[in-house]
């Protein structure tokens, strides 16, 4: 099995995945998702606007999936003429290419 590889992107360690075609599902915005989005989840989308504005280039985050409990974010990184995918949870942190 091929060992994972990691990168430091602005702050944040995110696992480098092979490139693929495949981009993170979109299904809106907390707001949109949510009647009433919790102080806590505003708080980590937050941060997350946050990380991705110190990003060169352009970066756009959205909710990839949710329930009432959790919620995971889905991103596109446009840099250098690259376009990279972004996956976060709270338990991993993904990023690859999309060719």
């Amino acid at each position: 099995m091929a060992k994972a590889v990691y990168e430091k992107i602005n702050g944040e360690v995110f696992e480098v995945l092979k490139p693929s075609k495949h981009e993170a599902y979109c299904e809106g915005q907390l707001d949109s998702l949510y009647v009433r989005p919790s102080e806590r989840k505003k708080a980590i989308m937050g941060y997350w606007f946050k990380w991705a504005s110190g990003l060169p280039g352009c970066c756009y985050l959205w909710v990839s999936s949710h329930n009432s409990s959790f919620f995971s974010i889905g991103g596109r990184w446009e840099h250098d003429g690259n376009v990279y995918g972004i996956y976060i949870t709270k338990t991993r942190q993904e990023v690859w290419r999309i060719v």
